[in-house]
């Protein structure tokens, strides 16, 4: 089964992080490991407690890259940033090898 990857945005008001969040729960049912990790708009660990509908998130931190990640992006709204581009990089090239 292919590794997937979440990239998740906190505050995204049409994607909620719980949706998010139960698809992990269904990664999770299915006996696959998912690792999960919150981190700032410049991809930095994020050290702020985890609010509201965020909170699903249980920080795990980084694993092997051929295995499920959720990434969240606590404080970000629906968009695209280069942490968010850089981390798919990083994965689909390990993915590849």
């Amino acid at each position: 089964m292919a590794p997937l990857l979440i990239l998740q945005a906190g505050n995204d008001p049409l994607i909620p992080p719980t949706q998010a969040c139960r698809l992990r729960d269904v990664r999770l049912g299915m006996g696959r490991r998912v690792y999960q990790v919150a981190l700032t708009r410049e991809g930095e660990p994020w050290t702020l407690p985890l609010t509201k509908d965020r909170a699903c998130l249980r920080p795990t931190g980084f694993g092997p890259l051929g295995e499920d990640h959720l990434i969240l992006f606590p404080d970000l709204h629906h968009a695209v940033i280069p942490a968010m581009e850089a981390w798919v990089e990083r994965f689909v090239l390990a993915w590849l090898r």
